[in-house]
Parts: structure tokens; C-alpha cells; sequence
């Protein structure tokens, strides 16, 4: 640690939870566009942004677009 002076505390925290929150979330929302791609490939985002919002989600069209 001391050779890259990397201070330790922001790396012990990280070790203890690599993932955040949002990255789990922004998982279950890929997953769930994903399924609903994978019903019906002729819709557009805006369908996938309504299946996501039925899903549970508060997330907006360009969210989903990108």
C-alpha cells in the first residue's frame, strides 16, 4: 500500500461491497428489458420502458433508449 500510496480505508470499504446499490439495480433493469425484448423483438423502447415501469421500475424512456 505504501509503495502506490493508495490510502487503505477507501479500498477496505470497497472490499467489503465491490457492487453498489445502483449497479445492482441498472442489473435487474437490463435483465428485465432483456425478457421483454425477448417476447416481442418488433417493439421499440418505449414498449420496454412500459414493461419496465410494470416491472416496478421508475425509470424514463431515454433511460431505457440508451
Amino acid at each position: 500500500m505504501r509503495v502506490l500510496k493508495i490510502a487503505r480505508q477507501p479500498q477496505d470499504r470497497w472490499l467489503e461491497s465491490p457492487t453498489t446499490d445502483r449497479d445492482w439495480a441498472q442489473a435487474h433493469l437490463t435483465d428485465v428489458l432483456i425478457e421483454a425484448h425477448a417476447k416481442d423483438p418488433e417493439f421499440g423502447h418505449q414498449f420496454l420502458a412500459d414493461e419496465a415501469r410494470d416491472a416496478g421500475f421508475n425509470v424514463s424512456d431515454r433511460t431505457v433508449w440508451k
